[in-house]
């Protein structure tokens, strides 16, 4: 009996291990229950940005207080013109129309054609490939100054929502379209909250999901380590976010060794670098310990850029709780129905190609597709360990070493070309930080004689949807007892501009359509009173979009920002 007992235990462990087995080779879930996490996944990004976008950018080395939190609104969800959410869909047309084995080649040319304005890295990476730099040289430090900065983490949910638990495919698709403006930690961000996304699938415990994120990225980056800092100090502090923020902020802003790229990047670095702003998405999912509201708010109120940072905790976080367990105030007012701009989808056309891709995804990856006895689909992951890349960090990259130039044949695909530099004529005109976004390609940066003005700077528009921009960042008003912004406008006898300024990122200030029926002696002057705003980071941003009119050029003269 006991020889018998033993072969009997023996045989059932045995059988209890090859379960195990056929078990950890796929991760099974449901294609319904999969569209419930899918769909929460990018209401709770649209939250999370909507909420935090009245606070973006005005706190910086200091905490947001409670009282300068905005008040949710449910229709915070409808962020449709929101270029924190529209961007990442660029790269979901791409896999959609060339398949989830597109190249790297086909993904530069279609963000290239892209029509919205960007800024930062995203701006840069564009403007290389504009001027035929393909990926993934173009978010080379060796070609860009942006490569540490946020813009991939800010637009890789995309990655995670379409690879249900399998963070190969993140991987694969940071090295395809993350390489477009970013590399090292800024790229390793990317991957990291994809890694989170597809993890939120399958598992509840923040904890666990931050680790699977991690997975995703060189173990010796310092982005991982600030990411594993955060979850060690979160441990030691549970009760106290506000003490894990400084020791943040002492470890990652304040100590020199982890700020090389500041050298390589001062202009952005302050606001956009990677690892500050992914350590402030860890901060709302430990702090906010499963609660949607906390969630957002800690991440909000860790400052920089805290919209996007709520974002993609939100995004995790709702991943994670599925649809269907939200509460109404997060969807009662969306409109589905509302095409997201320069996009081919709605919100429901959105949620159908997410399932579209993630099948394909879920077979190129091993997988299987199969109809259960209960008549559901399901998707059977296969459950491969993730493979992160060599480390990689922008401050000593290693050189690039492959192609770096589009074919002519692929350069035709390419309807833009990269904008002119208007630095050192704006500079010449005596307004030495201003820069200009945006401006087309056939407008040459030089001073033009318009409507009896000398010196005048003159800007076009790439098309009838597209902006340009004068923008002005952080700028010092602390030694005006009053400050105004001065400068006058003009465009074409028959043409017409949408003017607007906003500062430090708010609503517009100002919104006026200029014409000729509004110009004085072919001129509007302007002096706004911005005394209000004073203070040592004031941020300008003075534009034109196009009117109703087929010419849309606008003329500049006397910009400049005086105490009387």
């Amino acid at each position: 009996m006991k020889k018998n007992s033993f072969y009997g235990v023996l045989l059932l462990m045995l059988l209890s291990l090859n379960s195990c087995s056929k078990r950890d080779d796929y991760r099974k879930i449901s294609v319904e229950e999969y569209q419930n996490k899918m769909k929460a996944g990018w209401i709770g990004q649209m939250v999370g940005v909507g909420w935090g976008a009245p606070t973006e950018f005005k706190y910086s080395q200091q905490t947001i207080p409670n009282e300068d939190v905005p008040e949710y609104t449910p229709e915070f969800v409808n962020q449709f013109n929101q270029d924190d959410i529209y961007v990442e869909m660029t790269f979901i047309q791409t896999l959609e129309k060339y398949g989830v084995d597109c190249t790297y080649e086909q993904a530069g040319i279609d963000f290239a054609n892209s029509e919205y304005m960007l800024w930062g890295a995203n701006e840069i990476g564009r403007e290389n490939l504009r001027s035929g730099i393909k990926p993934p040289a173009s978010g080379h430090p060796e070609f860009s100054d942006g490569a540490d900065w946020i813009d991939y983490q800010i637009e890789a949910d995309y990655s995670g929502i379409i690879s249900p638990g399998m963070p190969n495919e993140v991987i694969a698709l940071g090295e395809k379209f993350g390489r477009i403006m970013n590399y090292g930690d800024g790229l390793y961000g990317g991957m990291f909250v994809g890694g989170m996304y597809a993890e939120a699938y399958f598992e509840n415990d923040i904890i666990k999901i931050i680790e699977a994120g991690l997975e995703c990225i060189p173990y010796e980056s310092q982005y991982a380590e600030c990411m594993r800092d955060v979850v060690q100090w979160y441990k030691e502090n549970p009760n106290d976010w506000e003490k894990s923020w400084r020791l943040i902020e002492d470890k990652y802003y304040e100590n020199p060794e982890y700020r090389k790229y500041t050298e390589v990047s001062p202009d952005y670095w302050f606001h956009m670098d990677a690892k500050l702003n992914g350590a402030y998405i860890l901060m709302g999912l430990l702090y906010g310990e499963g609660d949607i509201d906390k969630t957002i708010k800690i991440s909000m109120q860790c400052g920089r850029d805290s919209d996007c940072n709520p974002s993609n905790a939100a995004g995790v976080l709702f991943t994670a709780l599925g649809y269907n367990n939200l509460d109404e105030k997060y969807v009662s007012a969306l409109t589905p129905d509302v095409k997201f701009s320069y996009t081919n989808y709605n919100f429901n056309e959105l949620c159908e190609v997410s399932t579209e891709l993630a099948k394909k995804f879920v077979l190129k990856n091993g997988g299987k597709i199969e109809t259960a006895n209960d008549g559901k689909e399901y998707f059977l992951i296969a459950n491969h360990k993730a493979k992160p890349g060599k480390l990689e960090q922008s401050w000593e990259p290693q050189p690039f070493t492959g192609e770096t130039k589009f074919t002519n044949e692929q350069k035709r695909q390419i309807k833009f070309h990269a904008h002119h530099n208007f630095t050192d004529l704006v500079k010449e005109a005596g307004s030495e930080r201003w820069k200009i976004y945006s401006c087309a390609s056939r407008t040459e940066p030089k001073f033009y004689s318009f409507n009896d003005k000398k010196n005048v700077i003159k800007t076009s528009l790439e098309n009838k949807s597209s902006s340009v921009m004068f923008f002005l960042q952080d700028y010092d008003l602390t030694e005006f007892d009053k400050a105004y912004l001065n400068f006058s406008v003009s465009c074409e006898e028959e043409g017409e501009i949408n003017l607007s300024l906003k500062i430090n990122y708010q609503a517009p200030m100002l919104e006026e359509t200029i014409n000729a029926g509004n110009l004085t002696n072919g001129w509007k002057n302007y002096k706004i009173d911005v005394t209000e705003f004073i203070g040592p980071k004031v941020t300008f941003m003075l534009g034109h979009s196009g009117g109703n009119k087929s010419n849309t050029d606008a003329y500049w003269h006397n910009l400049k920002i005086t105490s009387k």
